[in-house]
């Protein structure tokens, strides 16, 4: 495949709101850096942590943008390009692949300089962040559940240790990471309690949920009887870890991708076996089994709007997923 000199990527240079994003032409990388390929991007999706990071809502935890900007964008499902030398045997041009630009237990990536890109035409990252993508898996939903299933899978048996028999309670079950966590917590034999509003109840109950539970309603631990192996904090609500732990059993889990209410320390909340605030890593192993179930039927995500890859597309994707109002994942349609 002859790579173009120049594409199309959404870009920002300074932070604030998605005014400031603009899909501009960059140059194409003049040589790949070992280990890495160049994927030809078909669909992206958005998720909170971008328009979070152009906000400049979280250079406290140092997801900051480099020096120059950045381009926007972690999900994509696309084909190869291009690969180095070192890694052409694994990854050939035209293969179908996905996967999250992410690096390890941060945004940042270890093996790469680069950060995010996948609103864009093409994007350069380690091959390390590769799946195959199977040819019953649509463009779109691969882009939809490479973030939000690894986060949701690491956060449940990973940390949490979720197995055959755990009671679960998942506090907002009609996000991206709820959805997919109560599938794969339903999937994995679990008992499943999650919160959401009146609007989002048959559709969280359609996906596995076994209660339902009305946050608008009052304290939601109080709708819940006996104690639970993991509580997953995907809400934000705050005092949520000190009524986590009135419900938890004595070794449970409290995993938050939200607030920080919890810390950063695991083990610093003895007895439970894990509490704290979570961040994903990439890990394609992950990503090679969300596929699969999703091949199977057993993982479904909505695509609730798709958006093109223009500077008013883009906008408006962030400008809806801020509104509250999307139920599923936004895509940023980059090439059919």
């Amino acid at each position: 495949m002859t790579l173009p000199s120049t594409f199309l990527a959404a870009r920002y240079t300074e932070y604030g709101e998605e005014s400031q994003v603009e899909v501009v032409e960059v140059p194409m990388v003049s040589s790949l850096p070992d280990g890495h390929v160049t994927v030809r991007v078909k669909k992206a999706a958005l998720n909170p942590i971008d328009w979070m990071v152009q906000a400049g809502l979280l250079k406290a935890a140092g997801w900051a943008a480099p020096e120059g900007g950045l381009t926007m964008g972690y999900d994509f499902s696309g084909e190869v390009a291009a690969a180095a030398d070192d890694v052409a045997s694994s990854w050939a041009v035209g293969d179908a692949v996905f996967g999250v630009h992410w690096g390890e237990g941060t945004h940042h990536h270890s093996k790469s300089t680069a950060l995010a890109g996948t609103f864009a035409q093409f994007v350069t990252l380690p091959a390390s962040c590769l799946s195959k993508r199977p040819a019953e898996l649509k463009d779109e939903l691969a882009a939809a559940i490479a973030l939000v299933g690894t986060t949701a899978h690491q956060a449940l048996f990973r940390n949490a240790k979720v197995t055959e028999g755990s009671r679960v309670a998942v506090l907002g079950g009609a996000g991206s990471v709820g959805q997919l966590a109560i599938q794969l917590a339903k999937n994995a034999g679990a008992w499943v309690a999650t919160t959401a509003s009146p609007r989002n109840a048959d559709f969280v109950r359609g996906l596995g949920a076994d209660q339902v539970i009305d946050y608008t309603k009052g304290a939601w631990t109080e709708a819940l009887d006996g104690k639970f192996d993991a509580v997953l904090d995907l809400a934000g609500m705050d005092g949520s870890f000190a009524a986590a732990r009135g419900v938890l059993k004595e070794d449970g889990a409290y995993v938050s991708i939200t607030n920080q209410e919890a810390g950063f320390d695991p083990a610093a909340h003895p007895p439970l076996r894990f509490a704290s605030f979570f961040v994903l890593s990439n890990e394609p192993a992950v990503q090679d089994q969300l596929a699969a179930a999703a091949v199977a039927g057993k993982l479904k995500m909505p695509v609730d709007s798709e958006f093109p890859l223009t500077t008013e597309g883009v906008r408006a994707a962030i400008s809806k997923q801020k509104s509250g109002k999307s139920v599923g994942k936004i895509i940023i349609n980059v090439a059919e």
